[in-house]
């Protein structure tokens, strides 16, 4: 039961985090167009959404880099 409710609760947090890379999309495609007229179509904001949605989708499961190479060295890997 708690293994279903901690990916319930993940899977709801990355929907959310795609929202608001949906909605930051958004905001640099209108950006882009105001500067740009002729990205001002709606398929150019329809794909800066979906990129910025699939974007803050992903982004959340990116491994982190160790800091200097003693640190990769003595920090043992999660597989």
């Amino acid at each position: 039961m708690r293994y279903r409710v901690r990916k319930t609760a993940h899977v709801f947090e990355r929907i959310g985090l795609a929202m608001a890379g949906a909605a930051c999309g958004l905001f640099v495609g209108a950006y882009v167009g105001a500067a740009i007229p002729q990205l001002t179509t709606q398929g150019f904001l329809l794909l800066m959404m979906l990129l910025g949605a699939i974007g803050f989708y992903l982004g959340i499961d990116t491994p982190q880099l160790p800091f200097d190479e003693a640190t990769a060295r003595s920090t043992p890997r999660n597989c």
